[in-house]
């Protein structure tokens, strides 16, 4: 699975971030910052599945999402399916 862009819609392209790109013990991936309608901030990645891995999941593979908290709690996530060009949750996007 790949991280991609644009991470909602093109219009958001210029405010999108790469992290971790130069740390070769991580993962790249593209985020948008985002604010939900109640105000809080956070971070939206959109992940594309290939079809080997959508072949995977259809017959039952579960799929892992791991966090690095530094010894800290895990922070709340939210996971979401939408369509490219589709907002998955009510947000704005801001640089």
């Amino acid at each position: 699975m790949d991280s991609i862009s644009p991470v909602f819609t093109e219009k958001e392209v210029e405010i999108e971030k790469v992290i971790a790109l130069e740390q070769a013990q991580y993962y790249p991936i593209i985020g948008l910052p985002v604010i939900f309608s109640d105000g809080t901030q956070g971070m939206a990645v959109r992940f594309r599945l290939n079809d080997e891995e959508k072949k995977r999941i259809a017959n039952g593979a579960d799929l892992i999402f791991t966090e690095l908290t530094y010894g800290r709690d895990f922070t709340p996530i939210s996971i979401n399916l939408a369509d490219p060009g589709e907002y998955s949750v009510e947000m704005k996007c801001e640089g």
